[in-house]
Protein backbone atom coordinates (compact mmCIF):
# COMPACT_ATOMS: atom_id res chain seq x y z
CA UNK A 1 0.00 0.00 0.00
CA UNK A 2 1.02 3.61 -0.52
CA UNK A 3 1.96 5.88 2.37
CA UNK A 4 -1.33 7.76 2.07
CA UNK A 5 -3.23 4.46 2.17
CA UNK A 6 -1.44 3.50 5.39
CA UNK A 7 -2.18 6.88 6.96
CA UNK A 8 -5.85 6.57 6.05
CA UNK A 9 -6.08 3.08 7.47
CA UNK A 10 -4.35 4.01 10.72
CA UNK A 11 -6.75 6.93 11.06
CA UNK A 12 -9.74 4.61 10.77
CA UNK A 13 -8.07 2.08 13.05
CA UNK A 14 -7.75 4.61 15.88
CA UNK A 15 -11.24 5.96 15.11
CA UNK A 16 -12.48 2.40 15.50
CA UNK A 17 -10.69 2.15 18.86
CA UNK A 18 -12.37 5.33 20.04
CA UNK A 19 -15.80 4.06 18.95
CA UNK A 20 -15.16 0.81 20.84
CA UNK A 21 -14.19 2.79 23.95
CA UNK A 22 -17.40 4.80 23.67
CA UNK A 23 -19.41 1.60 23.44
CA UNK A 24 -17.63 0.18 26.50
CA UNK A 25 -18.36 3.37 28.44
CA UNK A 26 -22.00 3.17 27.40
CA UNK A 27 -22.22 -0.45 28.55
CA UNK A 28 -20.92 0.53 32.01
CA UNK A 29 -23.75 3.06 32.28
CA UNK A 30 -26.35 0.43 31.41
CA UNK A 31 -25.57 -1.43 34.64
CA UNK A 32 -26.32 -4.82 33.10
CA UNK A 33 -22.74 -5.99 32.74
CA UNK A 34 -20.12 -5.30 30.08
CA UNK A 35 -18.71 -7.37 27.22
CA UNK A 36 -16.60 -10.43 28.15
CA UNK A 37 -13.37 -8.69 27.04
CA UNK A 38 -14.09 -5.71 29.32
CA UNK A 39 -15.40 -7.75 32.26
CA UNK A 40 -12.09 -8.03 34.17
CA UNK A 41 -11.06 -4.34 33.81
CA UNK A 42 -14.55 -3.13 34.74
CA UNK A 43 -14.81 -5.41 37.78
CA UNK A 44 -11.40 -4.29 39.04
CA UNK A 45 -12.24 -0.64 38.42
CA UNK A 46 -15.22 -1.02 40.78
CA UNK A 47 -13.16 -2.81 43.43
CA UNK A 48 -10.06 -0.57 43.30
CA UNK A 49 -9.27 3.15 43.10
CA UNK A 50 -7.91 2.74 39.56
CA UNK A 51 -9.93 3.94 36.56
CA UNK A 52 -11.33 1.63 33.91
CA UNK A 53 -8.82 3.01 31.40
CA UNK A 54 -5.84 2.49 33.70
CA UNK A 55 -6.75 -1.11 34.44
CA UNK A 56 -7.35 -1.70 30.74
CA UNK A 57 -3.81 -0.48 30.08
CA UNK A 58 -2.34 -2.77 32.76
CA UNK A 59 -4.17 -5.86 31.51
CA UNK A 60 -3.32 -5.18 27.87
CA UNK A 61 0.34 -4.77 28.86
CA UNK A 62 0.13 -8.20 30.51
CA UNK A 63 -1.12 -9.59 27.20
CA UNK A 64 1.89 -8.07 25.44
CA UNK A 65 4.17 -9.63 28.06
CA UNK A 66 2.56 -13.00 27.29
CA UNK A 67 3.25 -12.47 23.58
CA UNK A 68 6.90 -11.70 24.30
CA UNK A 69 7.20 -14.75 26.57
CA UNK A 70 5.81 -17.01 23.84
CA UNK A 71 7.68 -15.49 20.89
CA UNK A 72 10.92 -14.38 22.58
CA UNK A 73 13.35 -13.52 19.77
CA UNK A 74 10.56 -13.83 17.21
CA UNK A 75 8.77 -10.82 18.69
CA UNK A 76 9.05 -8.30 15.85
CA UNK A 77 9.86 -4.58 16.27
CA UNK A 78 6.59 -3.87 14.43
CA UNK A 79 4.69 -5.22 17.43
CA UNK A 80 6.14 -2.56 19.70
CA UNK A 81 3.42 -0.33 18.24
CA UNK A 82 1.03 -2.28 20.44
CA UNK A 83 2.38 -0.31 23.43
CA UNK A 84 1.16 2.91 21.79
CA UNK A 85 -2.19 1.30 21.00
CA UNK A 86 -2.60 0.18 24.62
CA UNK A 87 -2.13 3.64 26.12
CA UNK A 88 -4.25 5.35 23.47
CA UNK A 89 -7.07 2.86 24.02
CA UNK A 90 -6.87 3.26 27.80
CA UNK A 91 -7.07 7.04 27.62
CA UNK A 92 -9.87 6.83 25.05
CA UNK A 93 -11.80 4.66 27.52
CA UNK A 94 -11.42 7.08 30.44
CA UNK A 95 -12.32 10.03 28.23
CA UNK A 96 -15.45 8.27 26.95
CA UNK A 97 -16.52 7.40 30.50
CA UNK A 98 -16.07 11.05 31.48
CA UNK A 99 -17.87 12.30 28.37
CA UNK A 100 -21.10 10.38 29.06
CA UNK A 101 -20.96 10.69 32.85
CA UNK A 102 -24.40 12.30 32.86
CA UNK A 103 -26.18 9.27 31.38
CA UNK A 104 -28.10 7.44 34.11
CA UNK A 105 -30.83 5.00 32.92
CA UNK A 106 -33.86 5.42 35.13
CA UNK A 107 -35.35 1.92 34.91
CA UNK A 108 -34.72 -1.60 33.65
CA UNK A 109 -36.09 -0.87 30.16
CA UNK A 110 -33.82 2.16 29.85
CA UNK A 111 -30.91 0.00 31.00
CA UNK A 112 -31.58 -2.47 28.20
CA UNK A 113 -31.87 0.33 25.63
CA UNK A 114 -28.49 1.60 26.79
CA UNK A 115 -27.04 -1.93 26.71
CA UNK A 116 -28.31 -2.62 23.19
CA UNK A 117 -27.02 0.73 21.97
CA UNK A 118 -23.62 -0.12 23.48
CA UNK A 119 -23.52 -3.43 21.58
CA UNK A 120 -24.21 -1.71 18.27
CA UNK A 121 -21.57 0.96 18.97
CA UNK A 122 -18.94 -1.60 20.03
CA UNK A 123 -19.71 -3.76 16.99
CA UNK A 124 -19.33 -0.78 14.66
CA UNK A 125 -15.97 0.08 16.22
CA UNK A 126 -14.70 -3.50 15.98
CA UNK A 127 -15.78 -3.70 12.35
CA UNK A 128 -13.90 -0.49 11.55
CA UNK A 129 -10.80 -1.61 13.47
CA UNK A 130 -10.74 -4.98 11.69
CA UNK A 131 -11.49 -3.53 8.25
CA UNK A 132 -8.59 -1.09 8.62
CA UNK A 133 -6.40 -4.19 8.84
CA UNK A 134 -3.19 -2.53 10.06
CA UNK A 135 -2.94 -3.27 13.78
CA UNK A 136 -4.34 -5.46 16.52
CA UNK A 137 -5.18 -4.84 20.13
CA UNK A 138 -2.84 -6.95 22.31
CA UNK A 139 -5.73 -9.16 23.44
CA UNK A 140 -6.53 -10.00 19.80
CA UNK A 141 -2.85 -10.41 18.91
CA UNK A 142 -2.36 -12.85 21.79
CA UNK A 143 -5.36 -14.93 20.72
CA UNK A 144 -4.15 -14.98 17.11
CA UNK A 145 -0.70 -16.02 18.32
CA UNK A 146 -2.10 -18.86 20.43
CA UNK A 147 -4.19 -19.96 17.45
CA UNK A 148 -1.20 -20.19 15.13
CA UNK A 149 1.40 -21.38 17.62
CA UNK A 150 -0.65 -24.34 18.84
CA UNK A 151 -2.65 -24.85 15.63
CA UNK A 152 -6.08 -24.17 17.12
CA UNK A 153 -8.84 -22.46 15.16
CA UNK A 154 -8.97 -18.78 16.09
CA UNK A 155 -12.71 -18.98 16.75
CA UNK A 156 -12.20 -21.68 19.35
CA UNK A 157 -9.47 -19.63 21.05
CA UNK A 158 -11.68 -16.54 21.03
CA UNK A 159 -14.69 -18.29 22.57
CA UNK A 160 -12.52 -19.98 25.22
CA UNK A 161 -10.67 -16.75 26.00
CA UNK A 162 -13.86 -14.71 26.38
CA UNK A 163 -15.42 -17.35 28.61
CA UNK A 164 -12.34 -17.51 30.83
CA UNK A 165 -12.31 -13.73 31.22
CA UNK A 166 -15.89 -13.78 32.47
CA UNK A 167 -15.01 -16.53 34.96
CA UNK A 168 -11.97 -14.59 36.20
CA UNK A 169 -14.07 -11.43 36.52
CA UNK A 170 -16.67 -13.25 38.63
CA UNK A 171 -13.97 -14.76 40.86
CA UNK A 172 -12.27 -11.38 41.33
CA UNK A 173 -15.62 -9.79 42.14
CA UNK A 174 -16.46 -12.40 44.77
CA UNK A 175 -13.01 -12.19 46.38
CA UNK A 176 -12.72 -8.40 46.44
CA UNK A 177 -16.35 -7.36 46.97
CA UNK A 178 -18.09 -10.57 48.11
CA UNK A 179 -20.68 -10.08 45.39
CA UNK A 180 -20.84 -10.25 41.59
CA UNK A 181 -20.30 -6.91 39.85
CA UNK A 182 -19.74 -6.17 36.17
CA UNK A 183 -21.08 -9.49 34.91
CA UNK A 184 -24.81 -9.74 34.35
CA UNK A 185 -27.36 -10.54 31.67
CA UNK A 186 -25.89 -7.82 29.46
CA UNK A 187 -22.59 -9.71 29.40
CA UNK A 188 -24.36 -12.80 28.09
CA UNK A 189 -26.23 -10.72 25.52
CA UNK A 190 -22.99 -9.14 24.31
CA UNK A 191 -21.32 -12.54 24.01
CA UNK A 192 -24.20 -13.78 21.85
CA UNK A 193 -25.09 -10.76 19.73
CA UNK A 194 -21.98 -8.62 19.14
CA UNK A 195 -20.62 -11.07 16.56
CA UNK A 196 -23.99 -11.22 14.83
CA UNK A 197 -24.20 -7.43 14.69
CA UNK A 198 -20.71 -7.23 13.17
CA UNK A 199 -21.77 -9.73 10.53
CA UNK A 200 -24.87 -7.59 9.88
CA UNK A 201 -22.62 -4.55 9.37
CA UNK A 202 -20.40 -6.56 7.02
CA UNK A 203 -23.35 -7.51 4.87
CA UNK A 204 -25.25 -4.22 4.82
CA UNK A 205 -22.58 -1.51 5.18
CA UNK A 206 -20.18 -2.63 2.46
CA UNK A 207 -21.15 0.44 0.43
CA UNK A 208 -20.34 2.74 3.35
CA UNK A 209 -16.84 1.33 3.78
CA UNK A 210 -16.22 1.61 0.04
CA UNK A 211 -17.44 5.21 0.12
CA UNK A 212 -14.85 6.14 2.75
CA UNK A 213 -12.16 4.23 0.88
CA UNK A 214 -11.85 1.44 3.42
CA UNK A 215 -12.07 -1.68 1.29
CA UNK A 216 -10.97 -4.74 3.30
CA UNK A 217 -7.40 -5.75 2.44
CA UNK A 218 -8.59 -9.28 1.69
CA UNK A 219 -11.03 -7.85 -0.86
CA UNK A 220 -8.20 -5.92 -2.53
CA UNK A 221 -6.22 -9.14 -2.84
CA UNK A 222 -9.29 -10.92 -4.23
CA UNK A 223 -9.72 -8.19 -6.86
CA UNK A 224 -6.12 -8.72 -7.99
CA UNK A 225 -6.72 -12.47 -8.17
CA UNK A 226 -9.86 -11.92 -10.23
CA UNK A 227 -7.97 -9.73 -12.69
CA UNK A 228 -5.38 -12.49 -13.12
CA UNK A 229 -8.09 -15.10 -13.69
CA UNK A 230 -9.95 -12.89 -16.16
CA UNK A 231 -6.92 -12.86 -18.46
CA UNK A 232 -6.24 -16.59 -18.19
CA UNK A 233 -7.58 -19.57 -20.13
CA UNK A 234 -8.72 -21.29 -16.93
CA UNK A 235 -12.19 -22.86 -17.08
CA UNK A 236 -13.73 -24.18 -13.85
CA UNK A 237 -17.07 -25.91 -13.23
CA UNK A 238 -18.23 -26.22 -9.62
CA UNK A 239 -20.91 -28.72 -8.65
CA UNK A 240 -23.03 -28.40 -5.51
CA UNK A 241 -25.68 -31.01 -4.90
CA UNK A 242 -28.29 -32.57 -2.69
CA UNK A 243 -27.39 -36.02 -1.41
CA UNK A 244 -28.18 -38.73 -3.94
CA UNK A 245 -28.71 -36.36 -6.86
CA UNK A 246 -25.82 -37.88 -8.82
CA UNK A 247 -23.23 -35.20 -8.18
CA UNK A 248 -20.24 -37.56 -8.13
CA UNK A 249 -21.11 -39.45 -11.31
CA UNK A 250 -22.03 -36.26 -13.18
CA UNK A 251 -18.80 -34.56 -12.07
CA UNK A 252 -16.79 -37.59 -13.32
CA UNK A 253 -18.55 -37.42 -16.71
CA UNK A 254 -17.76 -33.71 -17.00
CA UNK A 255 -14.11 -34.11 -16.01
CA UNK A 256 -13.63 -37.02 -18.42
CA UNK A 257 -15.24 -35.17 -21.33
CA UNK A 258 -13.27 -31.97 -20.68
CA UNK A 259 -10.08 -33.92 -19.87
CA UNK A 260 -9.50 -31.95 -16.68
CA UNK A 261 -8.97 -33.01 -13.05
CA UNK A 262 -11.91 -33.66 -10.72
CA UNK A 263 -11.34 -32.27 -7.23
CA UNK A 264 -13.37 -33.32 -4.22
CA UNK A 265 -11.78 -35.02 -1.20
CA UNK A 266 -8.46 -35.17 -3.08
CA UNK A 267 -8.47 -31.38 -3.09
CA UNK A 268 -8.80 -31.40 0.69
CA UNK A 269 -5.96 -33.90 0.92
CA UNK A 270 -3.66 -31.60 -1.04
CA UNK A 271 -4.67 -28.62 1.06
CA UNK A 272 -4.25 -30.27 4.43
CA UNK A 273 -0.97 -31.93 3.51
CA UNK A 274 0.53 -28.48 3.02
CA UNK A 275 -0.50 -27.41 6.50
CA UNK A 276 0.44 -30.61 8.29
CA UNK A 277 -3.13 -31.67 9.11
CA UNK A 278 -4.31 -35.19 8.37
CA UNK A 279 -7.26 -35.59 6.01
CA UNK A 280 -9.31 -37.56 8.56
CA UNK A 281 -8.74 -34.87 11.17
CA UNK A 282 -9.58 -32.15 8.64
CA UNK A 283 -12.86 -33.78 7.61
CA UNK A 284 -13.79 -34.38 11.24
CA UNK A 285 -13.25 -30.70 12.02
CA UNK A 286 -15.24 -29.74 8.95
CA UNK A 287 -18.22 -31.89 9.95
CA UNK A 288 -18.14 -30.45 13.48
CA UNK A 289 -18.13 -26.90 12.11
CA UNK A 290 -21.93 -26.84 12.01
CA UNK A 291 -21.89 -27.09 15.80
CA UNK A 292 -19.40 -24.25 16.23
CA UNK A 293 -21.42 -21.22 15.23
CA UNK A 294 -19.66 -18.68 17.41
CA UNK A 295 -16.23 -20.07 16.66
CA UNK A 296 -16.90 -19.77 12.93
CA UNK A 297 -18.34 -16.31 13.44
CA UNK A 298 -15.17 -15.13 15.16
CA UNK A 299 -13.02 -16.75 12.48
CA UNK A 300 -14.91 -14.78 9.86
CA UNK A 301 -14.94 -11.46 11.73
CA UNK A 302 -11.27 -11.42 12.69
CA UNK A 303 -9.84 -13.04 9.55
CA UNK A 304 -8.28 -9.77 8.25
CA UNK A 305 -6.33 -9.43 11.50
CA UNK A 306 -5.31 -13.10 11.46
CA UNK A 307 -4.04 -12.54 7.92
CA UNK A 308 -2.17 -9.46 9.13
CA UNK A 309 -0.28 -11.54 11.69
CA UNK A 310 0.53 -14.07 9.01
CA UNK A 311 1.95 -11.34 6.77
CA UNK A 312 4.10 -10.01 9.62
CA UNK A 313 5.53 -13.49 10.31
CA UNK A 314 4.63 -13.27 13.97
CA UNK A 315 4.32 -17.05 14.19
CA UNK A 316 4.34 -20.14 12.04
CA UNK A 317 1.18 -19.95 10.01
CA UNK A 318 -1.54 -22.54 10.41
CA UNK A 319 -4.75 -21.26 8.89
CA UNK A 320 -8.12 -22.25 10.21
CA UNK A 321 -9.85 -25.22 8.63
CA UNK A 322 -12.11 -22.94 6.68
CA UNK A 323 -9.30 -20.67 5.53
CA UNK A 324 -7.12 -23.60 4.47
CA UNK A 325 -9.86 -24.92 2.22
CA UNK A 326 -10.66 -21.47 0.87
CA UNK A 327 -7.03 -20.77 -0.04
CA UNK A 328 -6.60 -24.11 -1.78
CA UNK A 329 -9.82 -23.87 -3.80
CA UNK A 330 -9.06 -20.29 -4.86
CA UNK A 331 -5.55 -21.27 -5.88
CA UNK A 332 -6.74 -24.23 -7.94
CA UNK A 333 -9.59 -22.20 -9.43
CA UNK A 334 -7.13 -19.48 -10.45
CA UNK A 335 -4.47 -21.68 -12.01
CA UNK A 336 -6.00 -24.69 -13.77
CA UNK A 337 -9.12 -25.85 -15.54
CA UNK A 338 -10.96 -28.42 -13.46
CA UNK A 339 -14.25 -29.66 -12.01
CA UNK A 340 -14.77 -29.06 -8.28
CA UNK A 341 -17.39 -31.16 -6.51
CA UNK A 342 -18.79 -29.64 -3.32
CA UNK A 343 -16.39 -28.02 -0.83
CA UNK A 344 -18.35 -24.71 -1.16
CA UNK A 345 -16.61 -24.15 -4.49
CA UNK A 346 -19.34 -21.85 -5.77
CA UNK A 347 -19.00 -19.63 -2.69
CA UNK A 348 -15.20 -19.43 -2.56
CA UNK A 349 -15.03 -18.79 -6.32
CA UNK A 350 -18.14 -16.64 -6.61
CA UNK A 351 -16.24 -13.58 -7.84
CA UNK A 352 -14.06 -15.44 -10.32
CA UNK A 353 -15.32 -14.72 -13.86
CA UNK A 354 -14.13 -17.99 -15.44
CA UNK A 355 -16.14 -20.28 -13.17
CA UNK A 356 -19.49 -21.87 -13.99
CA UNK A 357 -21.54 -22.86 -10.93
CA UNK A 358 -24.14 -25.65 -10.94
CA UNK A 359 -26.57 -26.93 -8.30
CA UNK A 360 -28.06 -30.43 -8.60
CA UNK A 361 -31.26 -31.46 -6.83
CA UNK A 362 -33.98 -34.03 -7.31
CA UNK A 363 -37.08 -35.81 -6.14
CA UNK A 364 -36.64 -37.28 -2.66
CA UNK A 365 -37.51 -40.89 -3.57
CA UNK A 366 -35.22 -40.77 -6.60
CA UNK A 367 -32.32 -39.53 -4.50
CA UNK A 368 -32.84 -42.22 -1.85
CA UNK A 369 -32.89 -44.98 -4.49
CA UNK A 370 -29.87 -43.46 -6.26
CA UNK A 371 -27.94 -43.26 -2.99
CA UNK A 372 -28.86 -46.82 -1.96
CA UNK A 373 -27.65 -48.16 -5.31
CA UNK A 374 -24.44 -46.14 -5.20
CA UNK A 375 -23.39 -47.43 -1.77
CA UNK A 376 -25.16 -50.82 -1.95
CA UNK A 377 -27.24 -50.28 1.18
CA UNK A 378 -30.90 -50.76 2.07
CA UNK A 379 -33.50 -48.14 1.26
CA UNK A 380 -34.16 -47.62 4.99
CA UNK A 381 -30.48 -46.91 5.64
CA UNK A 382 -30.27 -44.71 2.56
CA UNK A 383 -33.35 -42.75 3.70
CA UNK A 384 -31.66 -42.04 7.03
CA UNK A 385 -28.28 -41.08 5.57
CA UNK A 386 -29.76 -38.86 2.85
CA UNK A 387 -31.74 -36.92 5.46
CA UNK A 388 -28.72 -36.57 7.74
CA UNK A 389 -26.33 -35.53 4.97
CA UNK A 390 -28.77 -33.00 3.55
CA UNK A 391 -29.17 -31.39 6.97
CA UNK A 392 -25.41 -31.25 7.54
CA UNK A 393 -24.83 -29.68 4.13
CA UNK A 394 -27.61 -27.16 4.61
CA UNK A 395 -26.43 -26.07 8.04
CA UNK A 396 -22.81 -25.97 6.98
CA UNK A 397 -23.49 -23.94 3.85
CA UNK A 398 -25.72 -21.43 5.61
CA UNK A 399 -23.32 -21.19 8.56
CA UNK A 400 -20.30 -20.35 6.39
CA UNK A 401 -21.93 -18.29 3.63
CA UNK A 402 -24.92 -16.70 5.36
CA UNK A 403 -26.99 -17.50 2.24
CA UNK A 404 -29.87 -19.98 1.85
CA UNK A 405 -28.78 -23.46 0.76
CA UNK A 406 -29.70 -24.28 -2.82
CA UNK A 407 -30.70 -20.70 -3.69
CA UNK A 408 -30.76 -20.48 -7.51
CA UNK A 409 -29.26 -16.98 -7.36
CA UNK A 410 -25.99 -18.47 -6.12
CA UNK A 411 -25.55 -20.57 -9.29
CA UNK A 412 -25.56 -20.18 -13.04
CA UNK A 413 -27.59 -23.35 -13.49
CA UNK A 414 -29.91 -25.49 -11.35
CA UNK A 415 -30.93 -28.98 -12.51
CA UNK A 416 -33.48 -31.57 -11.35
CA UNK A 417 -31.54 -34.76 -12.07
CA UNK A 418 -34.48 -37.00 -11.14
CA UNK A 419 -36.24 -35.69 -14.25
CA UNK A 420 -33.41 -36.21 -16.76
CA UNK A 421 -30.79 -38.58 -15.28
CA UNK A 422 -27.04 -38.23 -14.91
CA UNK A 423 -25.97 -38.50 -18.57
CA UNK A 424 -28.47 -35.92 -19.80
CA UNK A 425 -27.66 -33.61 -16.90
CA UNK A 426 -23.94 -33.75 -17.75
CA UNK A 427 -24.73 -33.01 -21.40
CA UNK A 428 -26.84 -29.95 -20.51
CA UNK A 429 -24.16 -28.65 -18.15
CA UNK A 430 -21.49 -28.98 -20.85
CA UNK A 431 -23.60 -27.13 -23.40
CA UNK A 432 -24.44 -24.32 -20.99
CA UNK A 433 -20.87 -24.03 -19.71
CA UNK A 434 -19.46 -23.82 -23.24
CA UNK A 435 -21.85 -20.96 -24.05
CA UNK A 436 -20.99 -19.23 -20.80
CA UNK A 437 -17.23 -19.47 -21.32
CA UNK A 438 -17.59 -18.37 -24.96
CA UNK A 439 -19.08 -15.09 -23.74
Amino acid sequence: MSKSEYIKRYFFFFLGLYIISMGIALSTKAGLGVTPVSSIPFTLSIATPLTLGNITIIIQLIYIACEIAILRKEFKPYNLLQFLVVFVFGYFTDFSVWLIRGIVPGNYVAQWICCIAAMFVISFGIKMEVTAGVMMLPVDALMALISRKWKIDFGKVKVTFDSSQVVVAVVCSLILMHRIEGVREGTVAAAIFVGMIIKFYTKHLAGFYQAIGLTPIAAKEAESAEEAVANATVRVITIARETGSGGHSIAKILAKHLQVPLYEKDLLGAATEEHGVGLDEYLKKEENAVLRYFEQLNDEIYQPLIALEKQMDVAESEGSVQETRKEMIQRVGSTESCVILGRLGNYFLKNHPNCFHVFLHGDHDYRVEHYAKQFDISLAQAEKEVAENDEIRRKHYELVTGDPYGNYKSYHMSLDTSAIGDEEAAKLILEAAEKYFAK
